[in-house]
């Protein structure tokens, strides 16, 4: 949160795009002259984030993952702010205790961060799959069973949104930004 700060301090006006990001900002001291409270720049229009079989499908086997199998997914920029590590420790201790060889974890998205995108490609988890580029979210969506994103920090989290609009259910860490979402 430093670098947030020093830039607060140095700016006229800051922009927060949820309640719960004013909250912290104000919290921390930074000057909040400019706030909409109405959610991200770009928005989600849920119409487009709908379940297919079809797709879900197509994504499975090109991932090589089988249709039936568990996946939980993650797609967010490989950063270590969204606590990728975390996530890759927990579902290696999940599968350690329960042994399920049909249970398949995702991480996608750009990196931002080059040693923690090679941590993860190199940590010899089971059914770890690891798509470090921007991907057609909707698509890729729609072959999880549950989103999984522990991020620590969020401005607005429209991920959130977009995996609830397939119905998917969501696990996220309770922190500014996502807690509005």
């Amino acid at each position: 949160f430093n670098l947030d700060r020093a830039g607060a301090f140095f700016s006229s006006d800051s922009f927060v795009v949820s309640p719960s990001n004013e909250k912290l900002a104000r919290r921390l001291g930074i000057k909040c002259g400019s706030i909409s409270q109405h959610g991200a720049i770009k928005g989600v229009d849920t119409r487009e984030y709908k379940f297919s079989v079809k797709i879900r499908r197509d994504v499975r086997s090109g991932l090589g993952i089988p249709f039936n199998d568990f996946v939980i997914g993650c797609i967010c920029r490989i950063h270590p702010s969204k606590n990728l590590s975390e996530l890759v420790d927990a579902y290696r201790l999940f599968h350690r205790e329960l042994g399920c060889d049909n249970v398949h974890l995702v991480i996608a998205g750009p990196v931002d961060n080059q040693s923690l995108a090679k941590e993860l490609e190199v940590s010899g988890v089971h059914n770890l799959i690891l798509i470090p580029e921007k991907v057609y979210v909707r698509d890729l969506l729609c072959a999880f069973d549950i989103f999984c994103l522990p991020t620590s920090r969020e401005g607005f989290g429209n991920i959130f949104i977009e995996a609830s609009s397939i119905e998917l259910p969501v696990v996220a860490l309770r922190r500014p930004g996502v807690m509005d979402s």
